[in-house]
């Protein structure tokens, strides 16, 4: 059985989805369980719903039990708030990476931060720990980095509005990002669960094939609506 932790979210929902639309047993950890609403569509797809908290540790164990893999996505991000980025992205993880180790789960699979990206935040600090006990732990790890989700990065949440025809660019807006679509890492955390592994454990480093910066990504937006 499929274990995914951050399953309310939205990589982690599709993951669960995509995992159950393939055959496989998938259990989804809910803060709340089956009653919170998040988890009508889990349930509605076939999907196991445990009801577990990254912040109680005392939870985990008992949604580790009889797992083969995990898939982890959980984070505070975007806000962050109530020190998420401790309670939830590190402490938390830690503690789950933990449970799971020792109810001899055989893959992790953990969606981390870029390699490249070097800045010394409770992000980087949460997702560099997590990592390295994971590495450290008897299970074959998958570590996912998956760059700047598009989604989020060109949406209009973050002032990038085609519908508008308008655009707010931060700083030169000549930085070159290797933006990822957040369909593309579900489908490779699907086939990472999916797949038998024979290395111990793999760090993929993940982003489009070709970087654009924002100016270009308004060119392209530019060119779509003619």
């Amino acid at each position: 059985m499929d274990l995914v932790v951050g399953a309310t979210g939205i990589v982690g929902k599709r993951i669960a989805v995509r995992l159950s639309e393939k055959g496989r047993k998938v259990r989804a950890m809910v803060r709340g369980g089956a009653a919170r609403a998040e988890a009508q569509e889990l349930a509605g797809a076939g999907i196991e719903i445990v009801e577990a908290d990254l912040t109680k540790p005392g939870s985990l164990p008992a949604a580790c039990a009889g797992i083969e893999n995990v898939a982890c996505t959980a984070t505070s991000m975007p806000h962050g708030r109530d020190d998420g980025l401790r309670r939830v992205d590190r402490d938390g993880v830690l503690a789950l990476i933990e449970a799971a180790d020792r109810a001899k789960v055989k893959k992790f699979v953990y969606t981390s931060y870029p390699g490249n990206i070097r800045y010394d935040s409770p992000l980087e600090t949460a997702k560099r720990d997590c990592e390295n006990r994971l590495l450290a732990s008897s299970m074959q790890a998958v570590v996912l980095r998956p760059s700047y989700f598009m989604e989020a990065w060109l949406s209009p949440a973050l002032g990038f509005d085609p519908a508008k025809a308008s655009a707010r660019i931060y700083g030169s807006g000549q930085a070159k990002v290797t933006y990822i679509s957040a369909h593309d890492v579900v489908e490779f955390a699907v086939a990472a669960v999916a797949m038998s592994e024979r290395d111990r454990a793999v760090i993929l480093e993940m982003g489009g094939l070709e970087a654009l910066s924002q100016l270009d990504a308004v060119r392209v937006f530019e060119k779509k609506l003619g």
